[in-house]
C-alpha cells in the first residue's frame, strides 16, 4: 500500500476527478492522501474533504505563494481550527508553510512561517515545508523551534542539501523530480539517502511525472514515483515499501492498518 503525502486534492484539477481518483486508488493501493491548505478560503473545503471519505487528512498552512493575500486573521482563525482539532484524527500537520525566494515580501514570509513554526511546536503537530530559494533561511527557522518532526516537500537538490534537512530531523518529500531525465542530481541524493528519511508525494495537480500532461497530473502518479524509487534504490522492494508506509504512518499519525 502507498500513501501520498503531499496532494492539492481540493484544487480544481483535481476535485472534479474525484469519483475517478477514489475508486483508482483502490485499484493500485493508494490507502491514504494528506491534503495540505494554502490559504484560510481552502480550509472549509479540506475539512468538509477530508470528513467525506475515512483515507483523506488534512493539514492547514498558509502558503508563501499567497503571501499577499494572508492576514494576521488568518493566523488566528488557524490557529482556532488547531486547537477545536487536537485530539481528532483527521488534522495530521501543519503545512503547507516554508519561504519561497521568488515570491515578494519576504518579511511577511518569514513573520508568517515562524509563526506557524511555533505553532507546530505547540501543539505538537509535524510540519509540511516548502522551499524555493531560501535554504538558508529555511534551516535557521527549523532550528529555532523544537519539532515533532516534519517533511522538506518536492525535494531537488544536491544530496549535501538533503543531509542539512535530514539532520534537522526533517524527512524528504520524494515526489515526480526524480521520474524526470533531467534530475540527474536530485536521483542521486534520494538514491543515497538513508532510506527512513523518506516518503512518498505527487504535490498534484502542481507537479506531474515525466510523461503526464499537467492537467492529468493526479494522486495515482504515486505509483510511478514509487517505481522509480525501486529502480535507484538497492534495498529490496520489501525494505523500501516497508520503510516508506511505517515513515509516513509515524510521521503524520496515520493508522497502521489501513
Amino acid at each position: 500500500m502507498y500513501i501520498d503525502t503531499h496532494c492539492h486534492l481540493d484544487f480544481d484539477l483535481l476535485h472534479g476527478r474525484l469519483g475517478e481518483i477514489t475508486e483508482k486508488s483502490c485499484n493500485i493501493g493508494l490507502a491514504y492522501i494528506v491534503i495540505p491548505a494554502v490559504s484560510r478560503d481552502r480550509f472549509a473545503g479540506i475539512v468538509d474533504l477530508c470528513a467525506s471519505n475515512s483515507n483523506f487528512y488534512m493539514a492547514l498552512g498558509l502558503h508563501p505563494y499567497f503571501i499577499e493575500q494572508h492576514s494576521e486573521r488568518d493566523l488566528s482563525i488557524m490557529e482556532e481550527m488547531l486547537q477545536q482539532n487536537r485530539g481528532g484524527n483527521k488534522l495530521v500537520a501543519i503545512g503547507e508553510i516554508g519561504l519561497d525566494g521568488t515570491c515578494p515580501l519576504m518579511d511577511k514570509q518569514m513573520s508568517f512561517f515562524q509563526a506557524q513554526l511555533k505553532m507546530a511546536e505547540k501543539w505538537s503537530y509535524p510540519v509540511i515545508i516548502h522551499s524555493r530559494k531560501s535554504v538558508e533561511s529555511v534551516l535557521q527557522c527549523i532550528a529555532q523551534v523544537k519539532l515533532v518532526g516534519g517533511v522538506v516537500h518536492g525535494f531537488s537538490g544536491s544530496y549535501e542539501l538533503l543531509m542539512r534537512y535530514v539532520r534537522c530531523g526533517m524527512k524528504i518529500g520524494v515526489g515526480p523530480v526524480i521520474t524526470w531525465s533531467s534530475a540527474n542530481k536530485t536521483r542521486e541524493a534520494i538514491t543515497k539517502a538513508p532510506l527512513e528519511a523518506l516518503v512518498l508525494e505527487t504535490d498534484s495537480p502542481d507537479m506531474r511525472v515525466e510523461g503526464v500532461a499537467k492537467d492529468e497530473a493526479s494522486p495515482l502518479d504515486v505509483l510511478d514515483v514509487y517505481k522509480q524509487l525501486l529502480s535507484i534504490r538497492k534495498e529490496s522492494e520489501e525494505e523500501i515499501r516497508h520503510s516508506l508506509w511505517a515513515e509516513s504512518c509515524k510521521l503524520f499519525n496515520l493508522p497502521m492498518t489501513a
